[in-house]
């Protein structure tokens, strides 16, 4: 009975366009990143953090760029989500294809619209995380460990490039995954096993790669 009636709830809320999610996405992820730089990455908190490697003049140039930067965000963000949506989209629609399960690309695109929430939910935990944590500490970026994520396991020591790779499998994305199989097979009348796979499979091409950028924009870019 339960599971009628969120199949219905699927169908509903199938009503609303994607794009809506893509508004109301972009318009939390503005706020969120005005509170951050308003609010907890102040110049106060660059001068105490870089203070003692950095001159103020440095401190002061980067804090400039930073705002620059954050002015641009605010008009590519709507864009950036909606090309991660379509992009994750893509991706699921060929890993299904390579397991024999066709499902409609307008359909997936929706439900990565929707999916996408959950990684603003994240962002926001992050940002609450990040403000509560003792950012001086030399080590204060590493401690900043997502609910369930591999990173957080005591005891757990990996490699520095490897931090953002298993701080990056957390709660959040077994809530993606989740959710995924749920809204896909309630749309398609597909059976959730045989979508399972190829979902999993999709997001985990999609956390190496992302990985992979970091760590390569971080060596060859820094």
């Amino acid at each position: 009975m339960s599971m009628i009636l969120m199949k219905k709830f699927a169908e509903n809320l199938k009503r609303c366009h994607w794009g809506w999610f893509i508004i109301l996405w972009s318009f939390l992820q503005i706020f969120m990143i005005w509170y951050h730089q308003t609010f907890i990455l102040t110049y106060d908190s660059l001068e105490e953090t870089l203070g003692n490697r950095f001159s103020p003049v440095q401190i002061d140039l980067y804090f400039t760029i930073l705002q620059d930067v954050t002015y641009k965000i605010y008009f590519l963000l709507p864009v950036m989500i909606l090309m991660r949506a379509v992009i994750m989209a893509l991706i699921i629609h060929l890993f299904l294809l390579l397991r024999n399960q066709y499902t409609s690309l307008k359909t997936l695109i929706w439900v990565t619209s929707l999916n996408f929430g959950i990684f603003v939910v994240r962002d926001i935990v992050q940002i609450v995380m990040a403000s509560r944590a003792d950012m001086t500490a030399s080590n204060g970026v590493d401690r900043i460990y997502m609910p369930l994520s591999l990173m957080s396991v005591p005891g757990l020591n990996v490699n520095q490039g490897f931090i953002r790779l298993f701080n990056q499998i957390n709660l959040f994305e077994i809530i993606w995954f989740c959710f995924s199989i749920f809204f896909i097979s309630a749309l398609t009348q597909k059976n959730p096993g045989k979508i399972c796979f190829p979902i999993l499979s999709a997001r985990v091409f999609v956390i190496i790669c992302l990985w992979g950028l970091g760590v390569f924009y971080e060596i060859y870019m820094l």
